[in-house]
């Protein structure tokens, strides 16, 4: 025959503040940030600080990445250019131009747009640095 055993009170409350606490994700925890982009790559972001990547490139010494006919123009709050080796042009499509937004150097940390530039970009030209 089995037996039933009581656990101790202090071990059913080690197991409810464990099952409460250390499984869940803190409530301030939020998909998407800075680090979600790889490394040497340049990275755009939907919102400000880093949270919600959406684009990244890697190659240099191409066209613009015409990201408006990808659907993803028009978008971007956040930037960072994690290359070691590109230069990268941030443009906006002005119906008969790529008009310059930002230009951020190689190594560049994580930063938001400016008010006056968010929303803007449609293109990303990643320049090679010899």
């Amino acid at each position: 025959m089995f037996q039933k055993r009581k656990l101790p009170l202090a071990a059913i409350a080690a197991v409810t503040v464990l099952l409460t606490t250390g499984l869940a994700a803190p409530a301030s925890a939020r998909p998407g940030t800075w680090y979600d982009c790889p490394d040497k790559w340049f990275c755009l972001y939907d919102h400000y600080n880093g949270d919600g990547l959406f684009w990244k490139g890697i190659n240099c010494g191409g066209p613009v990445y015409n990201i408006g006919t990808q659907g993803l123009g028009d978008r971007a709050n956040s930037f960072w250019n994690r290359t070691t080796h590109a230069t990268a042009q941030m443009l906006n499509w002005t119906g008969t131009r790529w008009a310059p937004v930002e230009t951020v150097g190689p190594f560049t940390n994580g930063q938001n747009l400016s008010a006056g530039k968010i929303d803007e970009i449609d293109g990303v030209r990643l320049v090679c640095i010899l």
